[in-house]
C-alpha cells in the first residue's frame, strides 16, 4: 500500500486509526505518523519483524527460512520505545539475510506491545501447523500468551490467489479457540 493513498482511503471510509508495519524496519514510521496526524487519523506504529525459531544469533549458512513473520504494534510511547529496541537488535544482533529477533528479545522488551501471530503462511504458528506439528505450535502459542497475555492475537488472512490459506486458517482458529486466544 502507498502511504498517502492508504491514509486518504482510511479517511474516506471513516476510519479513525491506521497502522503501519514495514518489513523488518521502521523507515516509514515518522512520515506515517505526521501524515496520519495531519489527516486526523490515529497512527499506530508497528513492524513486521522476522523471528528466528531459536536464537537470533544462530547463523546457519544458506538458512533463509529461519525467519518467521510476527507483527508488533506499539500501544503507548513505552511500547514504541520497546519496538525500536527490538527492531534495532534485529539489525545489530540478528542480521542474517534479514534482521531477526528471538523470544529472548521479545521477553526483554514486551511491555506495551500488541502482538499478532504473523501471516498464516510465514508466521511461526502457521508454519508449524502447515507442517503438521500441532504440539510444537501449541507450545509456541503458550509461550506467546505467557509473554503477552491479552495483547496476543492469532492473525488470519484470506487471499483469492492462495487457497491453501484456508486450511491453515482453520487450524489456527481451532488452536486459538482451544486456548481462548482471540
Amino acid at each position: 500500500a502507498r502511504m498517502k493513498k492508504a491514509i486518504a482511503r482510511a479517511k474516506e471510509l471513516g476510519m479513525t486509526s491506521l497502522a503501519i508495519t514495514d518489513y523488518g524496519a521502521m523507515y516509514g514510521a515518522f512520515k506515517f505518523f505526521i501524515s496520519c496526524k495531519d489527516a486526523g487519523i490515529k497512527p499506530i506504529i508497528g513492524c513486521e519483524v522476522y523471528q528466528a525459531a531459536g536464537s537470533q544469533k544462530d547463523l546457519q549458512p544458506g538458512d533463509f527460512k529461519d525467519a518467521y513473520s510476527l507483527i508488533l504494534l506499539a500501544k503507548t510511547t513505552i511500547g514504541y520505545k520497546n519496538l525500536v529496541k527490538i527492531v534495532t537488535s534485529g539489525f545489530l544482533d540478528g542480521l542474517h539475510y534479514q534482521p531477526r529477533i528471538d523470544f529472548a528479545m521479545l521477553e526483554k522488551f514486551k511491555d506495551d506491545l500488541i502482538v499478532l501471530s504473523g501471516p498464516p503462511m510465514t508466521g511461526l504458528l502457521g508454519t508449524l501447523l502447515r507442517d503438521d506439528q500441532p504440539k510444537e505450535a501449541e507450545a509456541v502459542l503458550k509461550r506467546y500468551v505467557s509473554l503477552f497475555g491479552e495483547n496476543f492475537y492469532i492473525q488470519l488472512e484470506r487471499h483469492p490467489d492462495l487457497p491453501q490459506l484456508e486450511a491453515i486458517n482453520q487450524k489456527l482458529i481451532k488452536l486459538a479457540r482451544s486456548h481462548g486466544v482471540p
